[in-house]
């Protein structure tokens, strides 16, 4: 089980790297009775409204493109375990989800507008990272990262950019 929680990080890390956020780090641990793991990465928003947070006077489409940015990333890990083990999302193997999900609702409302608005973005988001996750070459790269990713448990995002010759954007 090992392998769903690696591809699963792997797919977030791959969403990082694909949509400019900086790695700090992405590994995984065998815990009981399901392993677990994490994707540690800059937060978007940041780097434009600091870390003060966003207010009525800063929130702009930049902002909510950041949101968004953070949800697809959110979302990449499903993504990707979805692509190598279907079955890994029922029963006992989908808790591991249940913080992506969560950190995707939370993200959703910090957006503004209708309730039908968050849908269409959430849906297109849900597209985007399985567009991502399906690209034949960013699908090499979720495995070259995820065996890795099992082989050493823990990744720095200066590892994980050596690993796929990328430069990360800070």
């Amino acid at each position: 089980m090992m392998d769903i929680a690696a591809y699963h990080e792997a797919g977030h890390a791959i969403a990082c790297l694909a949509n400019g956020v900086e790695i700090i780090k992405c590994w995984i641990t065998n815990t009981t009775p399901t392993p677990t793991g994490k994707t540690e990465h800059a937060i978007p928003v940041y780097s434009i409204v600091g870390e003060r947070g966003v207010t009525e006077q800063t929130y702009t489409a930049e902002v909510e493109a950041a949101y968004l940015k953070t949800i697809v990333i959110a979302l990449a890990g499903e993504a990707a375990q979805r692509r190598y083990e279907p079955s890994s999302l029922d029963g006992d193997l989908a808790s591991g989800l249940d913080g992506d999900r969560a950190e995707v609702q939370r993200l959703l409302i910090c957006i503004k507008g209708s309730d039908d608005t968050k849908g269409v973005m959430l849906a297109e988001c849900k597209r985007q990272a399985a567009a991502l996750i399906d690209d034949e070459e960013r699908w090499k790269e979720v495995q070259t990262l995820a065996k890795a990713l099992i082989h050493r448990g823990c990744l720095t995002g200066a590892e994980v950019a050596a690993l796929l010759s990328k430069q990360i954007c800070p």
